[in-house]
This record gives C-alpha cells, sequence and structure tokens, in this order.
C-alpha cells in the first residue's frame, strides 16, 4: 500500500540517470584508475545499491562519493559534473542531512550552472531540485516560486523531448493547485498531466522502477482529476475516472494499491459505506497507522457514529500533529469539531474547529476553510451566537462561490 495524498506525495526528483551501475569491486577499481570527467561519472554512480551500505554507512559514505564528485567537477571545470553534482548534493542535504539550507545552496548552484551550460535534461533535473529544496522546511514556504520553477522544469522536459518527466511536473503543480483548492487554476495542468503520462507509459508492466513509476503517474493522474469532478459535485464523473485508476493500477502495479486515495475519494463523496469497505479490506499492519484511523473515523462522521469517530481522532491526534503531512493536521481538527458538536458539546466542538480553520486560513487551504466555515456557523448557531453564525455562513457562502465558479464547471463539462 502507498501512501498518498492529493496535495500528495510531492515527489520533486525525477528518474534520470548519469551512468549504469555496476558491481562494488569493479566499481572501485575503475574509479582507482580513472581521470577526469571519467572519473567524475564513476564517482556519481556509487551508490547504496551496489556498495549495499546500509544505515550511517550510506549516509556518510553517500555524501562522501558526491563530495568527490563535485569537488573534481569545480578543479577540472567540468560544468556538467558539478551540476549533476550539486543537485545530488542538495538531494543528499534535505533527505539525509536533514539540513535545507545547504540542499537549498547546492539545488541552487546546480540550477545556475545549468542555466548557463543551457543542456534541457540537465536543466530539468536543476529545476526539480530546487523546487522541492525552496519548501524543504514547509511545504508552505515559497509556494509560488516552487509552481513557478516546476513550470520551466515542464518546459526543459519538453525540449529534451522526456513526456514522462515534463507530465510528472505537470501532476505535481496540478496537485499542489487543487490541493489548495485552486481547481480552475490547476485544471490544465491536470488535464496535461494525464495525457503526457499516459502517452510516456509503457504499454506493458516494464521492467525497471521508471516504468513503474511511470504506471504510477498514470494512476495518480486519474485521480487528479477524478478530485476535480468530486469538488463540482460530479460524483458520476469522478467515480468513472477513479475506477479507471483502479482497473490501471490492478494491471500494472498490483503490488501497490492507492487504497488510502481511494477511500478517500468516497468520503468526499459522502459514500461512507464504500469508504469502510474499502478500509475492511486494508491489511491488519495498517490499521494501527494513524491515516487509517483519520480515514475510518472520518467514514464514521458520515455515517453520524459520533462516539468512535470521536475516539479515533483523538487517537490519531498526536501523529497527525507531528507529521502534518498535506495539513491533515488541520482537517482532522475540523473534523473533531463536527463530531464534538454531533454529541453536543459544544464547547469542545468550538475550540477545534477554531484551531482547524486558523491554521487552514494561515495557509490558504480553501477545501478545508469551506468546512470549517460551515461548521463553525453551525455550532455558533447551536450556542445562539446568530451574529458569528451567520458570519461564518456568510464567508462560506462566498468562498465557495469562488472556488466553484462558472468556468469551472464549463470546463469540466467540456473535458468529459
Amino acid at each position: 500500500m502507498r501512501k498518498f495524498n492529493f496535495l500528495l506525495i510531492i515527489l520533486l526528483t525525477t528518474n534520470f540517470s548519469f551512468s549504469q551501475s555496476r558491481s562494488a569491486d569493479s566499481l572501485r577499481l575503475a574509479i582507482s584508475m580513472a581521470t577526469a570527467e571519467h572519473k567524475v561519472a564513476l564517482l556519481l554512480e556509487v551508490n547504496q545499491v551496489n556498495f549495499a551500505w546500509k544505515g550511517k554507512d550510506m549516509v556518510d559514505s553517500t555524501y562522501y562519493f558526491l563530495k568527490q564528485a563535485y569537488d573534481l567537477s569545480t578543479k577540472i571545470g567540468y560544468d556538467k559534473g558539478k551540476s549533476f553534482s550539486a543537485r545530488r548534493l542538495s538531494e543528499w542535504a534535505q533527505s539525509w542531512g536533514k539540513n535545507c539550507a545547504l540542499a537549498l545552496l547546492y539545488a541552487k548552484e546546480a540550477m545556475t550552472i545549468a542555466e548557463k551550460v543551457k543542456d534541457d535534461t540537465l536543466l530539468a533535473q536543476a529545476y526539480f531540485r530546487y523546487a522541492g529544496a525552496v519548501q524543504c522546511a514547509d511545504p508552505e514556504m515559497n509556494f509560488g516560486e516552487a509552481i513557478n520553477t516546476l513550470k520551466k522544469a515542464a518546459a526543459a522536459c519538453k525540449s529534451a523531448g522526456d513526456k514522462q518527466a515534463e507530465g510528472q511536473a505537470y501532476w505535481t503543480i496540478c496537485s499542489m493547485l487543487s490541493g489548495k483548492g485552486n481547481y480552475d487554476d490547476g485544471f490544465d495542468y491536470c488535464q496535461n498531466a494525464l495525457a503526457l503520462t499516459k502517452a510516456s507509459a509503457k504499454p506493458n508492466k516494464g521492467t525497471t522502477a521508471d516504468d513503474f513509476w511511470g504506471h504510477q503517474l498514470v494512476e495518480f493522474s486519474l485521480l487528479n482529476i477524478a478530485s476535480l469532478y468530486v469538488a463540482a459535485g460530479d460524483n458520476e464523473t469522478a467515480t468513472d475516472y477513479m475506477k479507471q485508476s483502479i482497473a490501471y493500477q490492478k494491471e500494472m502495479t498490483a503490488c501497490c494499491p492507492l487504497d488510502d486515495a481511494v477511500a478517500g475519494l468516497y468520503i468526499k463523496m459522502n459514500q461512507a459505506d464504500a469508504a469502510l469497505n474499502n478500509l475492511s479490506t486494508w491489511p491488519q499492519k495498517h490499521r494501527n497507522s494513524f491515516y487509517y484511523k483519520q480515514l475510518k473515523g472520518q467514514g464514521l462522521l458520515l455515517k453520524k457514529d459520533y462516539k468512535e469517530a470521536i475516539e479515533l481522532f483523538t487517537d490519531a491526534l498526536p501523529e497527525v500533529k507531528k507529521t502534518n503531512k498535506f495539513h491533515s493536521y488541520s482537517k482532522l481538527l475540523i473534523d473533531m469539531g463536527n463530531a464534538y458538536a454531533g454529541v453536543k458539546n459544544y464547547t469542545a466542538a468550538l475550540q477545534s474547529a477554531s484551531e482547524g480553520v486558523k491554521e487552514a486560513d494561515q495557509y490558504e487551504i480553501r477545501p478545508y476553510q469551506l468546512e470549517g466555515y460551515k461548521i463553525l456557523s453551525e455550532i455558533y448557531r447551536a450556542l445562539n451566537n446568530n451574529k458569528a453564525a451567520y458570519e461564518y455562513l456568510e464567508k462560506y457562502t462566498k468562498l465557495k462561490e469562488l472556488i466553484l465558479n462558472n468556468q469551472l464547471y464549463w470546463r469540466l463539462n467540456n473535458y468529459k
């Protein structure tokens, strides 16, 4: 089971390869004999697979060889090798070193060199990496800059003739924009992502990790289109795209069903039984996960089983707060407020919903703002605070009109 969310899983690296992998012994020998650009290429080939590193050895050794490649490239003036090394060092700093400042420094250098070299593939790699680095510390940081950099990545991929990477760039932009409720802005990117990922995917399962990822991009893109139709209230078309994704996944990536994404779509379509049936098929080892508890709580909330929903939300809360991926903490608090209102504990309901809306407002997560305003209006009405109830109802109405405008309905209707 692959964890997935429509703000989804923002994977800002691509499967470009500098050289082919070989055994550790032959690679060590080749490195000892090589010079100049050839040695840089060999140093960049070193990875945890051919050397079977684990734990701290993998972290330290990966950095050691990448830094050697970077330093040698600098010494001999090999710009392409230096850009590639800097990009890989940025990935290391972000993923293993947990040093966002260093990740951004290397990413910026990789991008600057790639722009000077004017190599489309190198540019695409550098833009993808920079888009990830500018949001390293917080996915809400530099949102606009990340989007613009991904657009540059898409253009470079197009020039390089890499449809899969171009589709990945559009899929990421689509996910980021639609996740914030900017459905109209994201529509073209969602549409282009689906067209490109379908066109570039292998007609069969394929044999490489790149083939597998290409198929998953198709599945993710279909689900993003489904989510647009859910937002517009067209559950019939949304279900059709969701079923296409499920059928494609069963054929091409049978190992990794997107159960959480499917359950989440059912919940958004207010199909509680379908969501709970999906969750009932999950392996036991996943049922203690916070995202399982949050999804099941949402399903039970739809069925007005408020007490059990509160128990699940409360159990999931510490881990959700700790990770807060895609602002799931905001969503959980708003759902808790809804559940507490269901059992008429309006004090707890107001506290939870208000805190959830505060974060949604701070980061302009419009789908959660919309839910939160509606729930807060209902809570205040129950508390006989008609002024506050009306204010939140008015905020809800205005935001809904902004998100779901006539142009979006027209575009979605024509896309069918």
